[in-house]
């Protein structure tokens, strides 16, 4: 099967459909082309709930009592996969999150069968590391977010191609992939590509929306203010400039460590 070459999936038409990709990458703009969309009900990093404060969760960067105190800490694989499967309203599903969030920790087991993530169709979406990884150490300094320290293993590039391989594999198809600088690029040509290979129809005015608070993106304070405060995808993207600052080495080994996985995927992303 060629690298460059995405198919179709042979996944129902109404099938749940998951963006995975890792922080920064441009993936709530991309989320918010169909976050208003009649058609679709959108969950936003619904993995995150279960990975970050849930009985089970993987991760330990918040402490026992914020998340004994926070709102998802019911939240469960098993449950959060269910609500994407069947959905609350009776619409068709669409979620991003981050590949990183079915992982353990510790052996790198996925957290949801693979028989069962099978029930949906899988996309991604990829942004060099050069540009995601400084940006997400930015918002992790704690000024404006949660979070309060920059972690390396949540840069998210490994998971995110382990992921695409075993998807590969398990179906015999190649799953979509985007380039967030391509897209940035060409949004209107590779959002009507993508929304070929999902089975929905595209309009132009889902790349333009009315600045909003969207209740989705409340959980993550801090995160998405520019996206929300936008009027459209481009206009968001040609303002979410980064700034030219000298990176630490964390961030300057971290960019390094993930640029092989990144152009791994690469090689597999809509060539128009």
């Amino acid at each position: 099967m060629s690298p460059s070459k995405n198919t179709v999936s042979s996944t129902p038409r109404d099938a749940t459909i998951m963006l995975w990709t890792h922080p920064r990458s441009r993936s709530t703009a991309f989320e918010r082309v169909f976050i208003h969309r009649e058609d679709i009900e959108c969950f936003h990093e619904p993995y995150g709930d279960s990975y970050y404060f849930g009985q089970g969760r993987v991760s330990k960067r918040f402490n026992e009592d914020h998340c004994n105190s926070h709102e998802c800490n019911n939240a469960t694989y098993e449950s959060v996969t269910k609500d994407l499967i069947n959905g609350t309203k009776g619409k068709r599903v669409f979620a991003k999150d981050m590949a990183y969030y079915l992982y353990s920790s510790s052996n790198r087991k996925l957290q949801v069968p693979m028989e069962t993530l099978n029930k949906m169709q899988h996309t991604f979406l990829i942004r060099t590391p050069e540009k995601s990884i400084p940006s997400y150490y930015r918002l992790c300094k704690g000024d404006t977010t949660t979070f309060d320290h920059f972690d390396p293993s949540e840069a998210g590039y490994a998971e995110l191609r382990e992921l695409f391989d075993m998807i590969r594999e398990y179906t015999g198809e190649t799953p979509i992939v985007l380039d967030a600088e391509e897209l940035v690029t060409h949004p209107k040509d590779l959002m009507k590509r993508y929304c070929e290979a999902i089975d929905l129809d595209f309009t132009p005015n889902m790349l333009e929306w009315q600045p909003s608070t969207v209740k989705q993106f409340d959980k993550w304070t801090g995160w998405h203010e520019e996206v929300q405060n936008s009027t459209g995808f481009g206009q968001y993207v040609n303002a979410n400039k980064e700034e030219n600052e000298e990176m630490p080495a964390i961030v300057e080994n971290t960019i390094k460590a993930n640029m092989e996985d990144f152009e791994y995927l690469r090689q597999f992303c809509i060539k128009l």
